[in-house]
């Protein structure tokens, strides 16, 4: 019963757009968050100082990052993704984005 329960939220999961395809459309970066994250608030704090808006998607804590990996983002938790512009990779990448 497990199983097939864990296998529909997967297959439920796993439709739609992926990341890059949502910013792309919403014209806006997106931020995945986990509720009480010193590193989401890290990275939502430098995205307000460097003036860049976003659209912020709050996930359960593991869950987030599972849900980005299923739909074809893998390492999201390290790559940036803009609208317009390549998508950037690292822990500089909001920094990069903001001065190319």
């Amino acid at each position: 019963m497990a199983s097939k329960a864990f296998g529909l939220l997967r297959s439920y999961i796993s439709r739609g757009p992926s990341e890059a395809q949502l910013a792309a459309r919403e014209s806006l970066p997106r931020l995945q968050t986990i509720p009480y994250s010193h590193y989401c608030e890290l990275a939502r704090w430098a995205l307000e100082r460097a003036g860049v808006g976003h659209h912020e998607s709050t996930h359960l804590p593991a869950l987030g990052f599972r849900v980005a990996d299923l739909r074809g983002n893998a390492h999201l938790s390290e790559t940036g993704s803009f609208p317009g512009d390549a998508t950037h990779t690292g822990k500089d990448a909001i920094r990069r984005r903001r001065t190319a």
